[in-house]
């Protein structure tokens, strides 16, 4: 049957891949789809930087430092509760 050819599939197929050429994979689609957009989609939202680390939890630094930006900045709409240490629902 169809599930179990797919599972054969698998088993002779797959070739495992380190997390550093699924992560590379991953940015490089994602600066493809993004290049040469023109203009703002949403005017006034700060821009985010591919290799930055955003985050999205309660704000508990000590200090302010330029790259710094909130993840109260990145949260739109309504469908965000208040941020916990860990993060945000």
């Amino acid at each position: 049957d169809y599930r179990r050819e797919l599972e054969q599939r698998i088993a002779t197929e797959f070739k495992p891949r380190a997390w550093d050429e699924l992560a590379t994979q991953i940015r490089d689609a994602i600066a493809e789809r993004f290049a040469g957009d023109a203009g703002d989609p949403l005017p006034g939202t700060p821009e985010v930087r591919l290799g930055s680390f955003y985050a999205f939890g309660r704000n508990q630094a000590r200090r302010l430092r330029p790259d710094l930006v909130s993840g109260y900045a990145l949260r739109t709409g309504t469908g965000w509760y208040s941020p916990e240490d860990f993060g945000s629902w």
